[in-house]
């Protein structure tokens, strides 16, 4: 699936700047966007799920394309979750989609139990009746729940050359906890967190991630279930923070590894970004 993923990866990076310079335009004045092309091993991997999984038949480059639904990834990071401007976030969706702008084909609202998502009903009826304007089906999953509290709205739209990609939305204190909830998301899929980095860099890389790792393969199932709790907690408070709502940190189950605190975490995650960072220049 690697290879597969290698074959395409060049499609996909031709369709990057587009996709960027339109959300840019689609959502001016409501954030910060950000956007990359997912690297062959992490595609690879999600090809792997999507024959595993849901049946898939990935055999081609043209197949690859179409069950790589996140092969282009943007991230819209607002910079007012408020009602208010999640009113004319949800306006702006709606009007991309009637328009055509914005060629999506899913919608998901992602949050955990009790958590708060960014988009209402009534914003995704919005949306729904966008669609069913502009006469492009629209499937939506208004009210998704994830075990660990991901929060985060996700629309799958089509670019171009048969590109398909990921559209984040989310705020700034939520995608703090997001990038670094990615590490122990991606040791739980059994992911190389050292990949795609120069050789001199794995050995540092390694360091900060192993404790991670280690932590992570001596959990018990019960001790699994009550880490996704602690994340979903976790979750529930950087979006208290966000909208100005009075909230405490959760603190960490009593008999896990303290390397698996959100705060420990955000270290590590900051640390590797750096790290990539001084390579990259």
């Amino acid at each position: 699936m690697v290879e597969l993923a290698q074959l395409i990866h060049q499609d996909c990076e031709r369709e990057l700047e587009p996709a960027k310079k339109q959300i840019a335009t689609l959502f001016e004045g409501l954030g910060s966007v950000m956007g990359r092309v997912k690297d062959p091993v992490s595609a690879g991997n999600r090809l792997q799920r999507a024959q595993d999984r849901f049946g898939a038949t990935v055999t081609n480059p043209e197949q690859a394309k179409s069950n790589l639904w996140d092969a282009v990834g943007t991230r819209l990071v607002l910079s007012d979750t408020s009602p208010a401007g999640m009113n004319e976030t949800a306006a702006r969706i709606a009007d991309g989609i009637r328009s055509g702008k914005l060629d999506m084909f899913e919608f998901n609202n992602l949050h955990g139990p009790g958590g708060k998502p960014y988009f209402t009903p009534e914003h995704i009826q919005m949306m729904r009746q966008a669609a069913a304007e502009a006469g492009k089906p629209l499937r939506v999953n208004e009210s998704k729940l994830m075990d660990t509290g991901y929060t985060v709205a996700c629309g799958y739209l089509n670019h171009g050359n048969g590109v398909k990609g990921e559209l984040q939305i989310i705020g700034p204190r939520t995608l703090e906890l997001a990038n670094a909830e990615h590490i122990p998301y991606d040791v739980s899929l059994g992911k190389p967190l050292v990949r795609d980095v120069p050789k001199a860099a794995e050995a540092n890389i390694q360091s900060l991630v192993a404790p991670i790792e280690n932590a992570m393969s001596g959990m018990s199932d019960v001790q699994k279930a009550r880490y996704n709790q602690y994340l979903n907690q976790s979750y529930i408070h950087a979006r208290n923070e966000e909208l100005g709502v009075p909230s405490t940190p959760p603190r960490l189950p009593p008999g896990l590894s303290e390397d698996l605190s959100a705060e420990n975490i955000t270290r590590v995650q900051k640390a590797l970004y750096d790290i990539k960072a001084q390579y990259k220049s």
